[in-house]
């Protein structure tokens, strides 16, 4: 809840590719009383740039966010790459739960979501907080048209990277299981990096030496070590059962 020492709300854009495991971190953003959601800006990753979008508006429709514009973007790399992965979450980047769904594109905005973090950041300069939760292209974009960009932000997240040799499927190492833990350690280092970082490694190079405001990064190990109550999964089962099941907004509570 917003204090009497801190009475302003939080300003935050949530950079993203909405598959099923940003959709969740995106409702518990929904939470707070003293943030103030200003957009999501969308990139291409568990699906398409077209998917992705579909799927912010069948969230926000389901929890009547109405006031949060959608910004669509990079539907590719900086390097012209373009790839989804349709192998992780399915095609739809949610598990097939909005296949096949009448979802009306009524949020979506004009103009490149690239253009918007700028305007969002000269609007709420020093106040404006980015939560970058996939590849870090939109943020790249942003610095090209603008480089006063990341001056304006007051605070930047990335989740992205690691710092151990992890061995999870998660990340891109193509190894199996067994093949990770009988490779040596330098091969693992090679083959074993953190997905949203690799994804577009030329726009992660760019915001991690370029920018004003130096990004803090919540790598991969910190994320498999977040502890969640059971109360607060409970409710979380509530708001995906909700999520994945509506075709008309509901009330949640």
């Amino acid at each position: 809840m917003t204090s009497l020492l801190n009475p302003t709300p939080i300003k935050l854009v949530i950079d993203t590719d909405p598959g099923i495991d940003d959709c969740h971190a995106i409702m518990m953003a929904f939470s707070p009383s003293d943030v103030q959601i200003l957009g999501l800006t969308i990139v291409t990753g568990n699906a398409s740039l077209a998917q992705g979008i579909r799927n912010a508006h069948h969230l926000l429709h389901t929890f009547q966010r109405y006031d949060i514009p959608v910004f669509r973007e990079a539907d590719r790399t900086v390097d012209g790459g373009q790839k989804y992965a349709p192998d992780i979450h399915g095609e739809d980047g949610s598990c097939n739960a909005t296949r096949g769904k009448d979802i009306k594109l009524d949020l979506l905005t004009d103009g490149p979501a690239a253009v918007a973090l700028g305007r969002l950041a000269r609007e709420n300069s020093g106040q404006l907080v980015l939560a970058a939760i996939y590849q870090l292209t939109n943020l790249f974009l942003a610095h090209w048209l603008d480089p006063e960009f990341s001056r304006n932000i007051q605070r930047l997240l990335a989740m992205g990277g690691n710092h151990t040799i992890p061995y999870f499927e998660a990340l891109s190492s193509k190894s199996s299981y067994t093949e990770r833990i009988t490779n040596t350690y330098y091969l693992n280092f090679l083959v074993s990096f953190e997905f949203n970082l690799k994804y577009d490694p030329l726009a992660a190079a760019i915001v991690l030496e370029e920018f004003h405001t130096k990004p803090i990064l919540i790598p991969y190990e910190l994320t498999k070590k977040a502890c969640l109550s059971f109360q607060f999964l409970d409710q979380m089962r509530v708001w995906v059962w909700v999520w994945v099941s509506a075709d008309v907004p509901a009330d949640v509570g």
